[in-house]
């Protein structure tokens, strides 16, 4: 059959695109190839993640994607978000500034 790949060989390529990924925590997922069809469980931060991963697995000898193990779960921390703690003290006085000195509303 032109184009068929065995499962395995589907199922390492995916994980070495989820490893690569800065945007996905490959760890998150859990990946099953059965036939060419991917099936993803697992928690990703954001529909937006959700979406970013199904179409990272359409690779050569993919048949199907299902996704609909992939669950949305807010509380995941985005590895880019940083919180005001750790910030340099440079930035958190340009943060501060920036806020407190804002001017008023002309409203």
């Amino acid at each position: 059959m032109r184009g068929h790949r065995p499962d395995e060989e589907i199922k390492a390529e995916i994980q070495r695109y989820l490893q690569l990924n800065y945007w996905l925590d490959a760890s998150l997922n859990n990946i099953a190839v059965q036939g060419g069809r991917v099936t993803l469980d697992g928690r990703l931060g954001s529909a937006q993640k959700k979406e970013h991963a199904a179409g990272l697995v359409w690779i050569g000898g993919v048949s199907a994607v299902v996704k609909s193990g992939l669950t949305v779960d807010h509380t995941i921390a985005d590895k880019i978000q940083r919180s005001i703690d750790s910030m340099a003290q440079s930035d958190k006085l340009c943060f501060n500034d920036s806020v407190l000195l804002q001017p008023a509303s002309s409203e």
